[in-house]
């Protein structure tokens, strides 16, 4: 299927047949804390597989089917759907006829009413959202581009305490031509600070809610005879030593559709408009 025209952030399949419109997003200040996938109705039925690999893939998942539509992994996570799941020995699929809308949530807990749920957190994290580019007054030349570059790296920032994950700069190599890349899921003081400084010289209200507490440790750190670690939990806890993790095919959320013919598909980043 060909690409197709842009809507906020998602992936829009288009072609002869119709068009299926996929749409990721993590609620933000709501009562729901995970991810969520909505899909329109497809002209076409497709199958939407998970692939959950605890431990960085160094043990099996454990998949257990609590109801038709719930669906319960490691760690105590949540899979609802709008549709009856299948559970493998290391996989949950769904199966979603043509004509059909589809919904995913992937969620710290059970919800009682999934569908319901989501269309509240999402109008309620779409008015954060616009909320927080209302904050952003940067004027200038590439402006779009630097609000776009603004709305990442809020998505980046943890909102319980303003701690910023390092995934802005997750594939830079730990040395030139090296093998090993930064970790991404940890608050490195380099990453943090070069946000913090990259938001304040925009303009924007965010850098001055950010980092108020993670740092509170680093910045403790500096007294006689104590070194400051370069990077943190969100938890504001130093990290573990250094180990290296074997290769593995497959350390995924959704995998993503399978049984629909498309050729192509466009991301669409415009969404806040």
């Amino acid at each position: 299927m060909r690409s197709g025209s842009t809507w906020r952030t998602a992936v829009c399949f288009r072609g002869d047949k119709g068009s299926l419109l996929l749409e990721d997003w993590m609620p933000i200040n709501a009562r729901l804390y995970g991810i969520c996938r909505q899909l329109s109705e497809s002209p076409e039925p497709y199958a939407m597989q998970l692939n959950p690999r605890p431990n960085y893939a160094r043990q099996p998942p454990v998949i257990e089917r609590k109801e038709e539509k719930h669906a319960t992994f490691e760690f105590d996570f949540h899979l609802h759907a709008s549709h009856p799941l299948t559970v493998e020995p290391d996989s949950v699929s769904c199966q979603v006829p043509a004509g059909e809308k589809a919904l995913f949530i992937v969620a710290e807990k059970a919800l009682d009413t999934p569908a319901d749920i989501l269309e509240e957190v999402r109008s309620q994290t779409l008015q954060n959202w616009r909320e927080i580019a209302n904050h952003i007054t940067c004027k200038g030349p590439y402006e779009e581009e630097v609000r776009k570059s603004l709305r990442l790296l809020r998505m980046l920032t943890y909102s319980q305490n303003g701690g910023i994950i390092a995934a802005a700069t997750t594939s830079l190599p730990e040395v030139i031509r090296g093998k090993r890349n930064y970790h991404y899921r940890y608050m490195w003081l380099r990453d943090a600070a070069m946000i913090v400084s990259a938001l304040a010289r925009a303009g924007t209200l965010l850098s001055g809610c950010l980092l108020r507490e993670p740092l509170q440790p680093a910045i403790s750190s500096f007294l006689p005879a104590q070194r400051c670690a370069s990077s943190y939990f969100l938890s504001r806890c130093q990290l573990p030593s250094a180990s290296v993790l074997s290769p593995f095919r497959q350390n995924c959320i959704f995998s993503g559709i399978t049984g629909v013919k498309m050729l192509e598909a466009n991301y669409l980043c415009q969404p806040w408009g």
